[in-house]
Protein backbone atom coordinates (compact mmCIF):
# COMPACT_ATOMS: atom_id res chain seq x y z
CA UNK A 1 0.00 0.00 0.00
CA UNK A 2 1.79 2.98 -1.34
CA UNK A 3 1.67 6.59 -0.47
CA UNK A 4 0.68 7.04 -4.04
CA UNK A 5 -1.85 5.09 -3.88
CA UNK A 6 -3.31 6.83 -0.49
CA UNK A 7 -3.36 10.16 -2.31
CA UNK A 8 -5.03 8.52 -5.52
CA UNK A 9 -7.91 7.14 -3.10
CA UNK A 10 -7.71 10.74 -0.90
CA UNK A 11 -10.98 11.92 -2.17
CA UNK A 12 -12.95 9.03 -0.84
CA UNK A 13 -11.53 9.16 2.42
CA UNK A 14 -12.08 13.31 2.74
CA UNK A 15 -16.05 12.36 1.40
CA UNK A 16 -15.97 9.64 4.18
CA UNK A 17 -14.70 12.45 6.96
CA UNK A 18 -17.26 15.03 6.12
CA UNK A 19 -20.16 12.36 5.74
CA UNK A 20 -19.39 10.98 9.19
CA UNK A 21 -19.03 14.55 10.53
CA UNK A 22 -21.57 15.88 8.97
CA UNK A 23 -24.34 13.30 9.60
CA UNK A 24 -23.43 13.01 12.86
CA UNK A 25 -26.32 12.93 16.02
CA UNK A 26 -25.59 13.54 19.54
CA UNK A 27 -28.28 11.46 21.10
CA UNK A 28 -27.13 7.30 20.87
CA UNK A 29 -28.86 5.16 18.86
CA UNK A 30 -29.03 1.03 18.02
CA UNK A 31 -26.00 -0.23 19.79
CA UNK A 32 -23.89 2.78 20.66
CA UNK A 33 -24.54 2.88 24.35
CA UNK A 34 -23.93 -0.76 24.30
CA UNK A 35 -20.38 -0.73 22.86
CA UNK A 36 -19.61 3.10 25.31
CA UNK A 37 -20.81 0.59 27.97
CA UNK A 38 -18.41 -1.61 27.59
CA UNK A 39 -15.42 0.68 26.92
CA UNK A 40 -16.41 2.34 29.82
CA UNK A 41 -15.86 -1.29 31.58
CA UNK A 42 -12.48 -1.61 30.28
CA UNK A 43 -11.62 1.55 31.53
CA UNK A 44 -12.45 0.51 34.67
CA UNK A 45 -10.58 -2.61 34.52
CA UNK A 46 -13.37 -5.04 33.44
CA UNK A 47 -15.31 -5.82 30.69
CA UNK A 48 -18.77 -7.51 31.56
CA UNK A 49 -20.62 -7.46 34.63
CA UNK A 50 -19.88 -10.10 37.02
CA UNK A 51 -23.56 -10.68 37.93
CA UNK A 52 -24.80 -10.39 34.46
CA UNK A 53 -21.78 -11.86 32.44
CA UNK A 54 -23.09 -9.98 29.79
CA UNK A 55 -20.47 -11.00 26.82
CA UNK A 56 -22.86 -9.31 24.01
CA UNK A 57 -19.91 -8.62 21.81
CA UNK A 58 -16.37 -8.84 21.39
CA UNK A 59 -14.11 -6.16 23.00
CA UNK A 60 -12.71 -5.26 19.74
CA UNK A 61 -14.46 -1.81 19.11
CA UNK A 62 -14.68 -1.22 22.77
CA UNK A 63 -11.07 -1.03 22.54
CA UNK A 64 -11.10 1.33 20.31
CA UNK A 65 -13.72 3.92 21.85
CA UNK A 66 -11.86 2.95 25.27
CA UNK A 67 -8.78 5.38 24.14
CA UNK A 68 -11.54 8.12 22.43
CA UNK A 69 -13.63 7.78 26.12
CA UNK A 70 -10.67 7.86 28.27
CA UNK A 71 -8.95 10.68 26.58
CA UNK A 72 -12.58 12.78 27.06
CA UNK A 73 -12.66 13.58 23.17
CA UNK A 74 -16.12 14.28 21.71
CA UNK A 75 -17.74 11.15 20.62
CA UNK A 76 -17.37 12.93 16.79
CA UNK A 77 -13.79 12.03 17.14
CA UNK A 78 -15.19 7.90 17.11
CA UNK A 79 -17.28 8.79 14.14
CA UNK A 80 -14.44 10.37 12.39
CA UNK A 81 -11.94 6.98 13.40
CA UNK A 82 -14.68 5.23 11.37
CA UNK A 83 -14.25 7.10 8.31
CA UNK A 84 -10.29 6.72 8.43
CA UNK A 85 -10.86 3.05 9.19
CA UNK A 86 -13.20 2.55 6.09
CA UNK A 87 -10.41 4.88 4.11
CA UNK A 88 -7.68 2.39 5.12
CA UNK A 89 -10.19 -0.65 3.76
CA UNK A 90 -10.26 0.49 1.06
CA UNK A 91 -7.05 1.22 0.07
CA UNK A 92 -6.21 -2.11 1.32
CA UNK A 93 -8.74 -3.44 -0.82
CA UNK A 94 -7.24 -1.60 -3.81
CA UNK A 95 -3.86 -2.78 -2.89
CA UNK A 96 -4.89 -6.51 -3.16
CA UNK A 97 -6.26 -5.87 -6.81
CA UNK A 98 -3.23 -4.86 -7.61
CA UNK A 99 -1.45 -7.76 -7.11
CA UNK A 100 -3.94 -9.10 -9.86
CA UNK A 101 -4.73 -5.93 -12.15
CA UNK A 102 -3.36 -3.63 -13.90
CA UNK A 103 -3.21 -0.31 -12.34
CA UNK A 104 -5.93 1.72 -13.87
CA UNK A 105 -8.37 -0.52 -13.30
CA UNK A 106 -7.69 -1.56 -9.58
CA UNK A 107 -8.02 2.09 -8.87
CA UNK A 108 -11.41 2.01 -11.02
CA UNK A 109 -12.68 -0.78 -9.13
CA UNK A 110 -11.64 0.62 -5.69
CA UNK A 111 -13.65 4.04 -6.02
CA UNK A 112 -16.45 1.93 -7.38
CA UNK A 113 -16.12 -0.34 -3.80
CA UNK A 114 -15.66 2.68 -2.27
CA UNK A 115 -18.87 4.52 -2.91
CA UNK A 116 -21.01 1.23 -2.87
CA UNK A 117 -19.39 1.46 0.72
CA UNK A 118 -20.56 4.63 0.97
CA UNK A 119 -24.42 4.07 0.27
CA UNK A 120 -24.41 2.32 3.89
CA UNK A 121 -23.32 5.00 5.42
CA UNK A 122 -25.21 4.97 8.44
CA UNK A 123 -22.68 2.58 9.37
CA UNK A 124 -20.09 5.35 9.45
CA UNK A 125 -22.21 7.90 11.33
CA UNK A 126 -22.88 5.56 14.49
CA UNK A 127 -20.56 3.99 16.90
CA UNK A 128 -20.51 0.59 15.26
CA UNK A 129 -18.19 -1.85 14.62
CA UNK A 130 -18.56 -2.45 10.87
CA UNK A 131 -16.33 0.12 9.59
CA UNK A 132 -13.55 -1.47 11.74
CA UNK A 133 -14.35 -5.07 10.76
CA UNK A 134 -14.46 -3.80 7.18
CA UNK A 135 -10.60 -2.78 7.56
CA UNK A 136 -9.64 -5.98 9.23
CA UNK A 137 -11.37 -7.95 6.46
CA UNK A 138 -9.17 -6.24 3.47
CA UNK A 139 -5.95 -6.16 5.72
CA UNK A 140 -6.19 -9.31 6.46
CA UNK A 141 -6.77 -10.63 3.05
CA UNK A 142 -4.15 -8.72 1.29
CA UNK A 143 -1.59 -9.83 3.63
CA UNK A 144 -3.25 -13.20 3.69
CA UNK A 145 -2.77 -13.57 -0.37
CA UNK A 146 1.14 -11.86 -0.13
CA UNK A 147 1.73 -14.50 2.54
CA UNK A 148 0.74 -16.93 0.33
CA UNK A 149 2.40 -15.47 -2.50
CA UNK A 150 5.97 -15.50 -1.32
CA UNK A 151 8.44 -17.58 -2.42
CA UNK A 152 9.79 -18.05 1.14
CA UNK A 153 7.99 -17.90 4.34
CA UNK A 154 6.99 -14.07 5.58
CA UNK A 155 7.22 -13.47 9.11
CA UNK A 156 5.77 -9.77 8.39
CA UNK A 157 2.93 -10.84 6.33
CA UNK A 158 2.06 -13.93 8.63
CA UNK A 159 1.98 -11.75 11.65
CA UNK A 160 0.33 -9.37 10.37
CA UNK A 161 -2.46 -11.58 8.68
CA UNK A 162 -2.87 -13.61 12.07
CA UNK A 163 -3.18 -10.51 14.12
CA UNK A 164 -5.86 -8.98 11.91
CA UNK A 165 -7.72 -11.79 11.80
CA UNK A 166 -7.61 -12.32 15.31
CA UNK A 167 -8.76 -8.77 15.85
CA UNK A 168 -11.43 -9.86 13.82
CA UNK A 169 -12.50 -12.20 15.91
CA UNK A 170 -12.35 -10.14 18.64
CA UNK A 171 -14.54 -7.32 17.00
CA UNK A 172 -17.39 -10.08 15.42
CA UNK A 173 -17.28 -13.07 17.69
CA UNK A 174 -18.85 -15.09 14.81
CA UNK A 175 -15.71 -15.02 13.02
CA UNK A 176 -14.14 -17.01 15.69
CA UNK A 177 -15.59 -19.96 14.28
CA UNK A 178 -15.14 -19.90 10.70
CA UNK A 179 -11.01 -19.70 11.28
CA UNK A 180 -11.56 -22.64 13.60
CA UNK A 181 -13.35 -24.23 10.47
CA UNK A 182 -10.97 -23.08 7.88
CA UNK A 183 -7.94 -24.35 10.43
CA UNK A 184 -10.22 -28.06 10.75
CA UNK A 185 -10.64 -27.83 7.07
CA UNK A 186 -6.88 -27.52 6.28
CA UNK A 187 -5.47 -29.58 8.45
CA UNK A 188 -5.94 -33.05 6.63
CA UNK A 189 -4.10 -31.75 3.65
CA UNK A 190 -1.38 -30.09 6.29
CA UNK A 191 -0.92 -33.25 7.56
CA UNK A 192 -0.45 -34.72 4.14
CA UNK A 193 2.61 -31.70 3.81
CA UNK A 194 0.79 -29.77 1.08
CA UNK A 195 2.32 -26.75 1.69
CA UNK A 196 -0.53 -23.88 0.94
CA UNK A 197 -2.60 -25.97 3.57
CA UNK A 198 0.36 -25.90 6.22
CA UNK A 199 0.20 -22.20 5.67
CA UNK A 200 -3.12 -21.96 6.09
CA UNK A 201 -3.05 -24.24 8.98
CA UNK A 202 -0.48 -22.24 10.75
CA UNK A 203 -1.50 -18.40 9.61
CA UNK A 204 -5.45 -19.37 11.42
CA UNK A 205 -3.72 -21.38 14.38
CA UNK A 206 -1.64 -18.19 15.24
CA UNK A 207 -5.35 -16.18 14.93
CA UNK A 208 -6.94 -18.21 16.96
CA UNK A 209 -3.70 -17.66 19.92
CA UNK A 210 -4.14 -14.54 19.36
CA UNK A 211 -7.78 -14.79 20.46
CA UNK A 212 -6.30 -17.00 24.07
CA UNK A 213 -6.51 -13.70 26.48
CA UNK A 214 -10.24 -13.33 25.98
CA UNK A 215 -10.68 -16.88 25.67
CA UNK A 216 -9.15 -17.23 29.31
CA UNK A 217 -10.70 -14.16 30.46
CA UNK A 218 -14.41 -15.89 29.05
CA UNK A 219 -13.67 -19.10 30.42
CA UNK A 220 -12.44 -17.70 33.91
CA UNK A 221 -16.01 -15.88 34.23
CA UNK A 222 -18.22 -18.69 32.88
CA UNK A 223 -16.24 -22.00 33.19
CA UNK A 224 -16.70 -22.44 29.32
CA UNK A 225 -14.40 -23.52 27.18
CA UNK A 226 -13.96 -21.55 23.60
CA UNK A 227 -16.54 -19.26 24.82
CA UNK A 228 -16.67 -16.06 22.39
CA UNK A 229 -20.35 -14.67 23.90
CA UNK A 230 -23.91 -15.03 24.52
CA UNK A 231 -25.66 -13.48 21.53
CA UNK A 232 -25.50 -16.43 19.34
CA UNK A 233 -28.56 -18.72 21.45
CA UNK A 234 -30.95 -15.84 21.19
CA UNK A 235 -30.35 -15.21 17.40
CA UNK A 236 -30.43 -18.79 16.87
CA UNK A 237 -33.64 -19.01 19.04
CA UNK A 238 -35.38 -16.21 17.01
CA UNK A 239 -34.86 -18.67 13.76
CA UNK A 240 -36.15 -21.73 15.38
CA UNK A 241 -39.36 -20.20 16.42
CA UNK A 242 -42.32 -22.18 15.40
CA UNK A 243 -45.23 -19.17 15.48
CA UNK A 244 -46.36 -19.01 11.91
CA UNK A 245 -46.33 -15.24 12.00
CA UNK A 246 -42.83 -14.77 12.75
CA UNK A 247 -40.07 -15.32 9.87
CA UNK A 248 -36.91 -15.70 11.84
CA UNK A 249 -35.71 -12.25 12.07
CA UNK A 250 -34.69 -10.55 15.46
CA UNK A 251 -37.74 -10.64 17.67
CA UNK A 252 -38.23 -7.43 19.46
CA UNK A 253 -38.38 -8.22 22.63
CA UNK A 254 -39.60 -4.21 23.44
CA UNK A 255 -42.37 -5.32 21.44
CA UNK A 256 -42.71 -8.90 23.56
CA UNK A 257 -42.92 -6.81 27.10
CA UNK A 258 -45.34 -4.31 25.51
CA UNK A 259 -47.83 -6.62 23.96
CA UNK A 260 -48.12 -9.42 26.40
CA UNK A 261 -51.90 -10.09 25.15
CA UNK A 262 -49.92 -10.58 21.92
CA UNK A 263 -47.29 -12.71 22.51
CA UNK A 264 -48.65 -14.76 25.10
CA UNK A 265 -45.80 -17.72 24.89
CA UNK A 266 -42.81 -15.24 24.79
CA UNK A 267 -43.88 -13.17 27.29
CA UNK A 268 -44.23 -15.59 29.54
CA UNK A 269 -40.57 -17.20 28.51
CA UNK A 270 -39.16 -13.80 28.78
CA UNK A 271 -40.43 -13.29 32.06
CA UNK A 272 -38.86 -16.37 33.53
CA UNK A 273 -35.74 -15.79 31.95
CA UNK A 274 -35.46 -12.36 33.52
CA UNK A 275 -33.89 -13.79 36.54
CA UNK A 276 -31.03 -15.61 34.84
CA UNK A 277 -27.70 -13.99 33.89
CA UNK A 278 -26.45 -13.97 30.17
CA UNK A 279 -24.80 -17.31 30.09
CA UNK A 280 -27.58 -19.04 31.91
CA UNK A 281 -29.97 -17.48 29.01
CA UNK A 282 -27.73 -18.35 26.50
CA UNK A 283 -27.54 -21.65 26.87
CA UNK A 284 -31.74 -22.24 27.64
CA UNK A 285 -31.89 -20.43 24.11
CA UNK A 286 -29.86 -22.77 22.83
CA UNK A 287 -31.34 -25.93 23.77
CA UNK A 288 -35.11 -24.70 23.07
CA UNK A 289 -33.53 -23.65 19.24
CA UNK A 290 -33.17 -27.05 18.73
CA UNK A 291 -35.98 -27.84 20.22
CA UNK A 292 -37.80 -26.07 18.06
CA UNK A 293 -35.95 -27.23 15.39
CA UNK A 294 -36.62 -30.66 15.87
CA UNK A 295 -40.05 -30.40 17.17
CA UNK A 296 -40.98 -28.37 13.21
CA UNK A 297 -37.98 -28.80 10.86
CA UNK A 298 -39.90 -27.49 8.45
CA UNK A 299 -40.57 -24.31 9.89
CA UNK A 300 -36.97 -23.63 10.40
CA UNK A 301 -36.17 -24.42 6.61
CA UNK A 302 -38.79 -21.80 5.84
CA UNK A 303 -37.37 -19.21 8.15
CA UNK A 304 -33.83 -20.03 6.78
CA UNK A 305 -34.73 -19.50 3.36
CA UNK A 306 -36.51 -15.79 4.34
CA UNK A 307 -33.15 -15.11 6.11
CA UNK A 308 -31.59 -15.85 2.83
CA UNK A 309 -33.74 -13.25 1.60
CA UNK A 310 -33.29 -10.94 4.32
CA UNK A 311 -28.99 -11.27 4.18
CA UNK A 312 -28.94 -10.21 0.56
CA UNK A 313 -32.70 -7.80 0.37
CA UNK A 314 -33.17 -6.60 3.89
CA UNK A 315 -36.17 -8.19 3.83
CA UNK A 316 -38.67 -10.22 4.27
CA UNK A 317 -39.38 -8.85 7.84
CA UNK A 318 -42.24 -10.52 10.26
CA UNK A 319 -45.31 -8.02 11.00
CA UNK A 320 -46.64 -7.80 14.29
CA UNK A 321 -47.30 -5.26 17.22
CA UNK A 322 -44.52 -3.05 17.67
CA UNK A 323 -42.30 -4.17 14.65
CA UNK A 324 -39.69 -1.35 13.42
CA UNK A 325 -41.67 -0.45 10.45
CA UNK A 326 -38.16 0.83 8.75
CA UNK A 327 -37.26 -2.92 8.87
CA UNK A 328 -40.43 -4.30 7.16
CA UNK A 329 -40.67 -2.27 3.84
CA UNK A 330 -37.70 -3.83 1.97
CA UNK A 331 -36.76 0.04 0.71
CA UNK A 332 -33.17 -0.98 0.85
CA UNK A 333 -33.26 -4.12 -1.35
CA UNK A 334 -31.63 -2.78 -4.46
CA UNK A 335 -28.79 -1.53 -1.84
CA UNK A 336 -28.00 -4.80 -0.54
CA UNK A 337 -29.03 -7.11 -3.93
CA UNK A 338 -26.75 -5.40 -6.35
CA UNK A 339 -23.32 -7.02 -4.92
CA UNK A 340 -24.42 -11.08 -4.19
CA UNK A 341 -26.38 -10.38 -8.19
CA UNK A 342 -22.75 -10.01 -9.48
CA UNK A 343 -21.20 -12.20 -6.99
CA UNK A 344 -24.20 -14.89 -7.68
CA UNK A 345 -23.42 -14.64 -12.00
CA UNK A 346 -19.53 -14.43 -11.29
CA UNK A 347 -19.69 -17.82 -8.99
CA UNK A 348 -20.52 -19.57 -12.09
CA UNK A 349 -17.11 -19.32 -13.67
CA UNK A 350 -15.17 -19.55 -10.60
CA UNK A 351 -16.30 -22.86 -9.91
CA UNK A 352 -16.44 -23.93 -13.71
CA UNK A 353 -12.43 -22.87 -14.01
CA UNK A 354 -12.39 -23.76 -10.17
CA UNK A 355 -8.22 -24.81 -10.81
CA UNK A 356 -6.97 -22.12 -12.96
CA UNK A 357 -7.70 -20.19 -9.61
CA UNK A 358 -4.71 -19.58 -7.46
CA UNK A 359 -5.07 -20.74 -4.11
CA UNK A 360 -4.87 -17.36 -2.20
CA UNK A 361 -8.02 -17.07 -3.88
CA UNK A 362 -9.49 -20.37 -3.76
CA UNK A 363 -8.71 -20.05 0.28
CA UNK A 364 -10.17 -16.67 -0.07
CA UNK A 365 -13.47 -17.54 -1.27
CA UNK A 366 -13.73 -20.94 0.69
CA UNK A 367 -13.54 -18.21 3.62
CA UNK A 368 -16.24 -16.10 2.61
CA UNK A 369 -18.53 -19.43 1.53
CA UNK A 370 -18.23 -20.45 5.53
CA UNK A 371 -19.06 -17.27 7.13
CA UNK A 372 -21.71 -16.74 4.24
CA UNK A 373 -23.40 -20.07 5.48
CA UNK A 374 -22.88 -19.69 9.05
CA UNK A 375 -24.18 -16.45 9.13
CA UNK A 376 -27.31 -18.21 6.75
CA UNK A 377 -28.34 -20.35 10.12
CA UNK A 378 -28.93 -17.28 12.70
CA UNK A 379 -31.26 -14.34 12.53
CA UNK A 380 -29.13 -12.17 9.59
CA UNK A 381 -29.85 -8.53 8.50
CA UNK A 382 -27.49 -7.07 5.95
CA UNK A 383 -25.15 -5.67 8.50
CA UNK A 384 -24.18 -8.61 9.11
CA UNK A 385 -22.89 -8.97 5.56
CA UNK A 386 -21.26 -5.26 5.40
CA UNK A 387 -18.08 -6.68 6.37
CA UNK A 388 -18.18 -9.21 3.39
CA UNK A 389 -19.19 -6.92 0.98
CA UNK A 390 -14.72 -6.60 0.23
CA UNK A 391 -14.71 -10.22 -0.27
CA UNK A 392 -17.76 -10.37 -2.52
CA UNK A 393 -16.73 -7.87 -4.68
CA UNK A 394 -12.72 -9.46 -4.88
CA UNK A 395 -14.03 -12.72 -5.54
CA UNK A 396 -16.25 -11.48 -8.76
CA UNK A 397 -14.00 -8.93 -9.87
CA UNK A 398 -11.12 -11.32 -10.40
CA UNK A 399 -13.69 -13.73 -12.24
CA UNK A 400 -14.45 -11.15 -13.94
CA UNK A 401 -11.14 -10.37 -15.00
CA UNK A 402 -9.82 -13.55 -15.20
CA UNK A 403 -12.23 -16.57 -15.78
CA UNK A 404 -14.23 -15.02 -18.33
CA UNK A 405 -13.84 -15.09 -22.18
CA UNK A 406 -15.95 -13.59 -24.28
CA UNK A 407 -15.44 -13.96 -28.46
CA UNK A 408 -16.37 -11.15 -30.82
CA UNK A 409 -16.98 -10.46 -34.59
CA UNK A 410 -17.16 -6.79 -34.87
CA UNK A 411 -20.01 -7.52 -38.07
CA UNK A 412 -20.79 -9.98 -40.40
CA UNK A 413 -18.15 -11.00 -42.48
CA UNK A 414 -18.95 -11.62 -46.21
CA UNK A 415 -16.75 -13.83 -48.94
CA UNK A 416 -15.69 -10.33 -50.43
CA UNK A 417 -14.56 -9.20 -47.07
CA UNK A 418 -12.98 -12.38 -46.46
CA UNK A 419 -10.83 -12.18 -49.84
CA UNK A 420 -9.83 -8.66 -49.18
CA UNK A 421 -8.59 -9.90 -45.91
CA UNK A 422 -6.87 -12.94 -47.53
CA UNK A 423 -5.15 -10.64 -49.75
CA UNK A 424 -4.05 -7.40 -47.06
CA UNK A 425 -2.90 -9.99 -44.58
CA UNK A 426 -5.33 -8.46 -42.06
CA UNK A 427 -8.64 -9.99 -40.38
CA UNK A 428 -11.45 -8.44 -38.54
CA UNK A 429 -12.03 -11.32 -35.98
CA UNK A 430 -10.78 -11.44 -32.82
CA UNK A 431 -11.62 -12.73 -29.19
CA UNK A 432 -11.39 -10.09 -26.22
CA UNK A 433 -10.34 -11.08 -22.23
CA UNK A 434 -12.35 -9.20 -19.97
Amino acid sequence: MSLSSLLRLSPLGALYLVFAVVRSRVELQWDEGRYLQFASNLLQGGYAGEETLFLWNGPGYPLVLAVIVGLQLPLVVAKAVNAILLFFAIAYFHATLRLYLAPARALFFGYVTGIYLLLHGSLIEFLMSEPLSVFLVCASTFHFIQFMQASRFSWMHFGATAMALGYLALTKVFFGWVILACLLLALVPAVLRCPRAMRISVVTLAALIFCLPYLTYTHKLTGKLFYWGNSGGVLLYCMSLTEDYLLGDWLNFDAVRAHPEFFQKQHAIFVGLAELNYVERDAWFKNAALENIRERPLKYFRNWRANINRMVFGYPQSRYPGADPALTTGNRSLIYACVFFLWAVCAIPFSLRWKKVPAEIQATGVFLLIALAGTSLLSAIPRQIFPLIPLLLLTSIYALEKLIEVEWVSDPVSDFDVDVAAHSGSGRRGRERF
